[in-house]
Parts: structure tokens; sequence; C-alpha cells
């Protein structure tokens, strides 16, 4: 089969289409030919080299988390799934391989993908939407009336944050480069400042901070009310050790504590999202669909900056 890969650490340009086995389906497991995938922002840092430590030194390597597709095979012992079902999921929070024509996955891994909305669509909405829930639902606990803003309004996570922060009730801020400014009001954000302009001192104080780009943490911490409460998604790159150090110890110290996680979704989280965009509530925000072959463009393009939505991967 044709999957997106790569034989070292590198810059965009290391990623080609190849071909790989088809996996085989093991118990408990169901084969999905993938219709479209999307570049997250993880990808890139494993693809350069800078998450070593945790995918390793064995290539070739491959690329993609999420996948929406169809069912073609189930295994044995996987009861009350069919052959020919359209389904949504992940692969796993370090595991990549969805920019393929097929993966093999464990039910717990996906859900019935919203039949209102392309493949497309559908994985634009994916990892920014269980994210959004998982960071403002069950880490933030955000209420209805409180202020939250979201860094990286107009990006794969953050222009589904504004959506679901608007959907549980909140007053959303959110900052975008110049550009982004009236698409990110267009995703209902209250007010929506520039990030180039804007120093995190002049915003005001929040109940939530939605961190989506991983810098600058003790600055925008200082921004939370008391007992406000900030949930970062990234961390910066370029100064690892420090990053992560800050993090884990704002855990456990101080009033206004930072939440982080790395998502892995399972089928129960799928199936909410499902709901949400079945009825409307959120919306799929796509910047650019790129073929296959094209793999190493869409990399390219998500590192230039000013994204609106995902870069998607259209695999047939």
């Amino acid at each position: 089969m044709r999957a997106a890969l790569y034989d070292r650490y590198g810059p965009p340009e290391v990623l080609y289409e190849g071909r790989v086995p088809v996996p085989e389906v093991r118990p408990g497991e169901v084969l999905v030919r993938v219709h479209a995938a999307s570049v997250n922002g993880g990808e890139l840092a494993g693809r350069a080299g800078k998450l070593r430590l945790v995918t390793g030194r064995r290539f070739p390597q491959r690329a993609g988390i999420d996948f929406v597709g169809e069912i073609v095979e189930v295994g044995s012992s996987v009861p009350g799934i069919r052959e020919g079902e359209r389904v949504w999921g992940f692969l796993g929070r370090t595991t990549f391989g969805s920019a393929a024509e097929y993966v093999a996955v464990r039910p717990r891994q996906m859900a019935p993908a919203p039949g209102n909305l392309s493949a497309v669509q559908a994985v634009s909405l994916l990892g920014g939407g269980t994210t959004s829930i998982t960071a403002l639902r069950d880490k933030a606990r955000l209420r209805p009336g409180e202020r939250l803003l979201v860094r990286g309004g107009s990006g794969g996570v953050g222009s589904v944050a504004v959506q679901i922060g608007k959907l549980f009730g909140a007053h959303v801020t959110a900052l975008a480069s110049p550009k982004n400014l009236d698409f990110v009001r267009g995703l209902g954000a209250d007010e929506v400042l520039d990030h180039t302009t804007t120093h995190p001192s002049g915003l005001g104080v929040f109940d939530v901070v939605m961190d989506t780009v991983g810098t600058q943490h003790p600055a925008y911490r200082r921004l939370l009310a008391p007992g406000g409460r900030m949930v970062a998604i990234a961390f910066d790159v370029e100064n690892l050790l420090t990053s992560v150090s800050y993090l884990l110890g704002s855990t456990v110290h101080g009033s206004r504590r930072v939440r982080f996680f790395s998502g892995n979704p399972r089928h129960e989280l799928f199936a909410e999202l499902t709901r949400y965009a079945q009825n409307g509530d959120i919306h799929p925000v796509v910047d650019t669909v790129h073929p296959l072959a094209s793999i190493a463009a869409a990399h390219r393009a998500l590192e230039a900056g000013g994204v609106r939505g995902k870069h998607v991967i259209q695999i047939v």
C-alpha cells in the first residue's frame, strides 16, 4: 500500500510517498481503508527529530495520527462491527502511520464518523475537537460565563477550541495572526487580538487559558484569576527540558494550576464529538487539501504558520 515515509530525521523534504505492507489484522482489530488524515503539530516535531527519545532511530518512520475511513475487514473477537461502516479515530499518542491507504486499529480507537461531513471535513475536526473537549471540560472544568483565552485561535486545535468554548457558554478571547482576525471572529470568538502586537500583560484576567502554542507559559499563567486554570497542550521544543520542567512543576505548585496533557482519546470521546458535529454545534475548518504524494508540502505549509484550521491529506 501507499504510505507517507521518511528514512531520516530532518526538514519536510525527508518525507516521501513509498510502499509498505498492508497491516495484518489481528484478533480484536479491524482494517480501515483511510480516506483522509490530517497533519498535526506533534508530527512536525517527531519528523524533525525533536522527540527521538520517544520515536527512536528505526527507519523508515511513518506520518499521520488521525484518520477517517471505511472498515474493510473485521478480525476475530470484534462483535457488533460490520464491514462498510464509516469511522474516524486515532492510532495513539505516539503512534504514527495513518497517512497511508490502510490502518489496523482496535474498536476503542474509533467511532462512527459524522454522516453529514465528508472525510476531509471530518478529519479536520477530529484532533482539535477531542483535544478541546478534554482540555476545557475535563481538565479546566470550564463553566458558563467564565472568561476563556485561547492562544493560537486559528490553528487546528484553536479553531475548534473557540467553538467549544462558546458551546460551553464561556466569553472567549482569542489570539491570532493579523490576517486571521476576522476569520476567528467568524468562529464565534467574542474578542480577537493580534498576537504580534499584544503583550500578555495587556490582556487582562481570565478564568481559563488554553495554550496551543507552547511558549511563554509563565507570562500567560500570570493572567489567571485566583482559582484560574491553564491547560497547555504544547511545550517549547526549542527549550524542551526547561519547558517540560516548568509544566510539571506548575501542576502541583501555586494556586493557579497548569494542566498539561497529550491527548489519547478513546471511543466515547469520538462518539461525543460525532454528536456535536452532526448537531451542527461545531463546524469543520479546512485550510488546504493535499494528496498523499504532497505530504512534504503539507508539513512545510503547517510549519510556515498562519494556518486556518487543518492541512488535510486526502488518500482516496
